[in-house]
């Protein structure tokens, strides 16, 4: 069979019914066993197919097309072996994409994992730091505590300590009943009780004296000064260590070797009336606040 190009304008003249169709058609190419329709808007409707068949055989056209349109055994192949292979590719993007997707879930759930390690981490930072930062206020009130001077009881406290019964009232009315001789009892019962205390919680060590206290004493015991009142005597040996020069008021300071000796006793003054009043006074808090590192 031959091939034959139809023009539009020859349908349009040879079938004038429902020219309205003609439109959609640009190129009809003929072969001997089936038809290609390139249509501007897709393929054509049933009815477009019987109009364009009939318009073919009435220009005379030798071929003779069967309706509906039979696929060649060739092309039905190669539109099956087409679809596998796609099929084939399908599944394997399909594959990839769920590895890809395992791959990110695993990525997330790690990268989560070490968020929560993260934050716990500075948590428990935050929470150390917290506690050494208490710990520290804890053992700074230990040692004003510790070091705080102890004030001796009197007699009159020894007395209302150690009798028991009756009010506050009571106690101080019956002290004042007391005779000489008896208040003095409790006088060295109030001794012996401040002299425990002392080796327990030992009295501060006299402090260094400074340039200034070490000039004040010496020219305090000069008989130049025997007249004047205690007043007018300070204002004058004030006015004497102003006029010194630097390398002068230096003579006055403590030798090195005294202040070193002082600031160790100091420091082991200290160091016992910690001991001490966590031995005897100190709450659970604050003797475990020592005992902590």
């Amino acid at each position: 069979m031959s091939s034959s190009n139809v023009n539009i304008t020859q349908l349009i003249q040879v079938n004038p019914i429902r020219p309205s169709r003609h439109t959609k058609i640009l190129e009809l190419i003929i072969t001997k066993n089936m038809i290609s329709i390139n249509c501007a808007k897709g393929a054509l409707s049933t009815s477009m197919r019987a109009f364009v068949f009939a318009s073919v055989r009435t220009m005379g056209t030798s071929a003779v097309l069967a309706y509906p349109l039979t696929k060649t055994a060739s092309s039905t192949k190669t539109t099956t072996a087409a679809v596998t292979s796609l099929k084939g590719q399908l599944k394997k993007e399909k594959e990839k994409l769920t590895k890809l997707n395992s791959k990110l879930k695993a990525k997330e759930s790690a990268l989560k994992t070490k968020q929560k390690e993260r934050a716990a981490d500075a948590k428990a930072k935050a929470a150390a730091k917290a506690k050494q930062v208490q710990t520290k206020q804890i053992k700074a009130q230990v040692v004003r505590k510790a070091t705080k001077t102890i004030r001796g009881i009197s007699p009159l406290n020894a007395f209302i300590k150690e009798i028991t019964g009756g009010t506050l009232t009571d106690k101080i009315s019956n002290w004042k009943t007391l005779a000489n001789d008896e208040r003095t009892i409790w006088k060295e019962k109030a001794d012996e009780i401040n002299a425990k205390t002392e080796q327990v919680f030992k009295p501060k060590p006299k402090s260094i004296a400074s340039g200034y206290q070490n000039f004040l004493a010496e020219e305090h015991s000069k008989d130049r000064y025997r007249d004047l009142a205690f007043g007018d005597k300070s204002k004058q040996i004030a006015e004497s260590w102003r006029q010194l020069s630097e390398e002068a008021k230096k003579q006055y300071n403590t030798p090195a070797d005294v202040q070193k000796k002082a600031k160790e006793a100091y420091d082991a003054w200290v160091q016992s009336r910690v001991d001490a009043y966590l031995k005897h006074k100190a709450t659970k808090k604050e003797i475990a606040a020592f005992e902590s590192k």
